[in-house]
């Protein structure tokens, strides 16, 4: 079966991450675990168009194929990447990327954490400076899809 956005990239943790900024539907964080945010891992989804991508140390790459299964129309893959068209499952907006140390995220309609700050300062759902993700949201792991590939 092909790659998803639930299949890719890296697990990241919620310990992991400091919050640097967001506004309920996106968020950014900044990813400090060394060896692990050397590199980049990400994808998306937004209507039936979905892309994946990942160049770090001890992952194999995408294989170098078309690809027509149940879940997509077509799919493209090449080492570092993948773009597809869906067929069904189809998400108005669910977005997450991890290049060096810093991690973004986005989806409409909203997930799990939902945080808002600005320049480090969080304001929701709790208050402070550079707070991990984890100490925001009472430990809750980042609910936009964890990244493993």
């Amino acid at each position: 079966m092909a790659a998803t956005i639930q299949s890719i990239g890296i697990k990241i943790s919620g310990d992991d991450q400091i919050v640097c900024g967001g506004c309920f539907c996106c968020k950014g964080t900044l990813y400090t675990k060394m060896p692990d945010c050397i590199g980049c891992s990400g994808g998306g989804e937004c209507l039936c168009c979905a892309e994946d991508f990942c160049v770090k140390a001890k992952t194999d790459p995408f294989p170098i194929k078309f690809n027509q299964d149940d879940t997509f129309l077509c799919q493209i893959q090449c080492y570092c990447c993948q773009v597809g068209f869906k067929k069904k499952d189809i998400i108005l907006l669910k977005a997450q990327a991890q290049v060096c140390c810093i991690v973004s995220d986005a989806a409409i309609p909203p997930t799990d954490p939902k945080v808002c700050a600005c320049c480090g300062l969080a304001l929701y759902p709790k208050q402070g400076c550079f707070k991990k993700l984890s100490e925001m949201t009472g430990g809750a792991p980042p609910s936009s899809e964890n990244m493993v590939r």
